[in-house]
């Protein structure tokens, strides 16, 4: 490729991440995919329990497309008005087709204090909105407890990360029903 490739070359770093990505891609699961390094560190980030952005979670929808599956009550995305179910086309006017899950997550978050714009499609509504979100520093909610009937606690993990244990531990007594 390098002596008889006609035209510019990609870098030999985005030569080698795309033959592993297009290797990881024939395996067909959406649950596994390659990161690079810079992506995973928005991974990392959500391991610790917190990270800066909007405060939504969003999947790629069966279409490819980035969708809100719940804005965080209380957080950036929530007062912004964004939905669950809005499909995001495009951040700060860049496409999002084509991308992955990872990418658009990393075109989407920020440093707090600094504004992010989300071209949405949703239902019901003509043509795309255009929504203006405030980054800021969101805390994943990691355990919610709730005590029921007959002195039964009740307790729904929401995600593993580095404070699922701790919060975890400090609920868990003998009569729980443990949700995930």
């Amino acid at each position: 490729i390098e002596e008889n490739f006609y035209g510019e070359l990609p870098s030999e770093e985005d030569r080698l991440y795309g033959a592993i990505r297009g290797s990881v891609e024939t395996l067909g699961d959406q649950n596994t995919a390659f990161i690079e390094p810079e992506l995973a560190e928005v991974m990392r980030s959500d391991l610790s329990g917190s990270f800066e952005g909007i405060g939504a979670v969003v999947h790629m929808n069966d279409a490819g497309q980035l969708e809100i599956v719940l804005p965080m009550e209380g957080q950036p995305a929530d007062l912004a008005g964004i939905q669950a179910g809005d499909i995001v086309l495009a951040v700060d006017g860049r496409s999002l087709e084509g991308l992955g899950v990872y990418d658009a997550i990393a075109l989407i978050r920020g440093p707090r204090g600094t504004e992010v714009a989300l071209t949405i499609l949703r239902s019901g509504k003509p043509e795309p909105l255009e929504i203006r979100v405030t980054r800021a520093r969101v805390d994943l909610p990691t355990v919610e407890y709730e005590m029921l009937e007959s002195n039964v606690g009740y307790i729904r993990l929401y995600e593993f990360n580095n404070q699922a244990t701790e919060r975890l531990r400090e609920y868990l007594v003998k009569g729980f029903v443990l949700d995930d």
